[in-house]
């Protein structure tokens, strides 16, 4: 029970940080939060951005056709919590490069999607305290003599990145010598490196 009341304050406070888009005045801010809340609340429904393309956190499963992962259940646990248990939550998928301009077009109430936390993206939105801390990968044929960032930082390999990411910069600081080739999302990532 003692969790419960804390995930619930958790909720609420995430909630909040997540609808506000960052404009260059406070007002105006503060008059977007406003109109998104009340939105929210008079359409009793809360259209989250998230991800159809990401294993575990946001996925549309081939066998069933629905979202299923841990995104897609806290944006169906916090819309209980806000507009309690006649709230409806609407999934629109958003990819790396799309969730942002999607936010900031009003065409989200709020994005629950993997995203790496940087200065220049606090320019355009707020974000929440982290709810899931990661770092960055690299996925490569089981065949691969590839086993590390130091392994790419030679002429001639080629790193596959999703657009919008913060990998390519990665790559690019980390294994200058790399060629980066960027790709819509995910799928089509891999879709490339198995090709």
């Amino acid at each position: 029970m003692k969790h419960m009341k804390l995930f619930r304050k958790v909720a609420a406070l995430l909630f909040l940080l997540l609808t506000t888009v960052s404009l260059s005045a406070c007002a105006v801010e503060s008059d977007n939060s406003v109109r998104v809340y009340n939105h929210v609340k008079s359409s009793k429904t809360i259209t989250w951005g998230v991800k159809f393309d990401m294993a575990l956190f946001g996925i549309k499963s081939v066998k069933t056709n629905k979202l299923e992962g841990f995104e897609i259940d806290l944006a169906r646990l916090l819309t209980k919590e806000i507009l309690g248990k006649d709230g409806k939550a609407k999934f629109i998928e958003v990819t790396a490069q799309t969730k942002i301009p999607q936010l900031k077009n009003n065409n989200l109430d709020a994005v629950l999607a993997t995203m790496t936390i940087t200065d220049e993206r606090k320019k355009s939105v707020d974000f929440s305290i982290p709810y899931f801390k990661a770092g960055t990968s690299l996925m490569t044929k089981t065949s691969s003599p590839i086993k590390s960032i130091k392994d790419l930082n030679h002429k001639g390999r080629v790193v596959i990145v999703a657009k919008g990411t913060t990998a390519a910069d990665d790559i690019a600081r980390l294994a200058p010598k790399a060629t980066i080739r960027q790709h819509n999302d995910y799928g089509a990532c891999t879709n490339a490196l198995l090709a």
